[in-house]
């Protein structure tokens, strides 16, 4: 028989006090990729697995382990085991111990632009810049980190705040700022000799978009000392 079907409501309680692990199918259905999973990780021998109502149900097509196994969603074929193209489910046991077979990670499992979230470093401060005359020419920069596998684009020509743009001082670069899939790159604001660009900390709206699709804005304050 090529697939064996596990339908309906189905529960292997072993032991209990482990983690459990919820399944989501937010990227396929395939059982063997971390994305799918509410801990961002394929089960392992001590999870409890979940398989609630949702629009993809799960294939297991190598080694699956889990600890107990919990379907609460009253679709059928909520769980497909494809046998023949070497599909197994290991439920541990107090008995047998844990599962002795490798873990199958089938991988496939992008990091989306939204992880990039505020812009790779929450709110950000530049600055201080000191208003103290004469200025010396002043810079400071910071480093955006982009921890997702697709291309992140600042749109510093796009930026917008209360008192922005301000009457000198400017951002490099000054239109766009590319950072790649899991990079860092750098963002400055310079500061020309005996100008003051602000006078308290302001808060500076950056739009960002990602190459799939999500968008967003970096927050980053500019901070003046006119002590």
């Amino acid at each position: 028989m090529k697939n064996s079907i596990i339908t309906l409501f189905m529960s292997i309680s072993l032991y209990s006090f482990s983690q459990t692990n919820t399944w989501n199918g937010s990227t396929d259905n395939d059982w063997h990729k971390a994305c799918n999973w509410s801990l961002n990780a394929i089960p392992v021998s001590t999870h409890n697995v979940v398989i609630p109502t949702v629009g993809t149900y799960p294939l297991i097509t190598g080694n699956a382990h889990c600890r107990t196994l919990s379907i609460t969603s009253t679709a059928t074929n909520t769980l497909t085991i494809n046998s023949s193209g070497g599909g197994n489910l290991c439920v541990s046991s107090t008995n047998g111990g844990a599962c002795s077979t490798t873990l199958t990670d089938n991988g496939g499992c992008a990091v989306p632009g939204s992880a990039f979230g505020s812009g790779g470093c929450g709110t950000c401060t530049l600055g201080v810049f000191t208003c103290l005359f004469p200025i010396p020419a002043s810079g400071d920069c910071i480093s955006l980190n982009n921890p997702t596998d697709f291309d992140i684009t600042l749109n510093i020509a796009g930026a917008s705040g209360t008192v922005y743009p301000p009457p000198c001082g400017s951002f490099s670069p000054s239109t766009t700022l590319l950072i790649p899939a899991m990079s860092t790159r750098s963002l400055c604001f310079n500061v020309p000799s005996g100008c003051c660009p602000f006078t308290n900390a302001e808060p500076i709206n950056i739009p960002w978009t990602s190459t799939d699709g999500f968008s967003g804005n970096t927050t980053v304050i500019i901070r003046t000392d006119i002590d």
